[in-house]
């Protein structure tokens, strides 16, 4: 997992090669990390130019004599207790090599614990290694170990470190007897999170045609689900090729024998009786019926009448 350096240092030599396409210049600097004369640390420095004039190049000519700011770059533990770094990013300093200050090695980056973190006197301590590609085929681990003080705010998170965690660190780099240690200036667990991503305005999309299958109506007829028609035959199973002679010869049969159409029954509205429509009819009949008894009495009496 990579990491990157930042430091001020002197460059007391350089020495120059062209490489495919590219010219390599090797250099050897020095970083004052106190103010003890004999404590420093050596790094051997490499950068890359391209020999082709209208490639951008972003790093400065190394020079001896030069002081450099350096960030961004990338390293691996070498050989003797010296530091390789590829440089990456520089700015030349207007400072004499003598005035040169005292500037601690920052590194930043992403580690793999190899072991559970240990508590002593010393404070907590996590062994770690640091995998970076230094060329395009060349991968490095460097062994480090990240530690704090005891009492540290950090104590609660590291001692929860188990082998194999994940952890993005900075802080200052030291070695002793060729060992790499870190102090912890920053640390955070990496964990492995899922973000969906946002939907904005302009990349929502509506959809032209349903995708749900739920949707599309039962009777909607496609290309891979034809109409089920049925025969009025129902002695014919066989489906015609032809689906104009089919449609032809149904047509006919049809106009020869038309369906006999289904008559429905229909309700006849029945007339309401109500008082108004039968009184009068009941009334007439009484009336009639009154005046047939009163000439029939009439008739009587005037046969009486006549007898006498």
């Amino acid at each position: 997992m990579p990491s990157q350096i930042y430091t001020i240092l002197y460059i007391s030599e350089c020495r120059e090669r062209t490489s495919s396409g590219f010219l390599v210049v090797n250099a050897t600097g020095y970083a004052r990390l106190e103010n003890n004369s004999d404590k420093f640390q050596k790094l051997n420095i490499t950068a890359f130019y391209p020999t082709d004039d209208s490639k951008p190049c972003y790093l400065p000519k190394l020079v001896e004599g030069q002081v450099l700011s350096v960030s961004n770059s990338k390293f691996a533990k070498g050989v003797n207790g010296e530091l390789d770094l590829i440089l990456n990013s520089a700015s030349i300093l207007n400072i004499p090599p003598e005035d040169l200050p005292i500037h601690q090695i920052m590194v930043v980056g992403i580690a793999t614990a190899t072991e559970t973190a240990t508590t002593n006197e010393y404070g907590v301590q996590v062994e770690c290694v640091i995998s970076d590609y230094l060329s395009k085929d060349k991968l490095v681990e460097t062994p480090i170990t990240l530690f704090h003080p005891p009492g540290s705010r950090f104590a609660n998170q590291t001692t929860m470190i188990k082998r194999g965690s994940s952890i993005f660190f900075s802080g200052a780099l030291t070695q002793v007897e060729t060992n790499l240690y870190l102090e912890l200036h920053t640390f955070s667990f990496i964990r492995n999170q899922t973000f969906a991503p946002k939907q904005m305005p302009w990349t929502t999309k509506t959809p032209t045609q349903p995708s749900d299958s739920s949707n599309i109506p039962d009777n909607f007829n496609t290309p891979d689900n034809p109409p089920n028609t049925q025969s009025d035959d129902p002695t014919t199973t066989q489906v015609s090729e032809n689906p104009t002679s089919t449609i032809q010869k149904t047509l006919g049969r049809t106009r020869k024998n038309p369906p006999t159409p289904v008559s429905t029954p229909v309700s006849t509205p029945q007339k309401r009786n109500t008082r108004s429509s039968y009184k009068p009819k009941n009334k007439a009949r009484k009336l009639a019926d009154i005046a047939s008894d009163i000439i029939a009495v009439g008739d009587s009496d005037i046969e009486e009448f006549d007898e006498q």
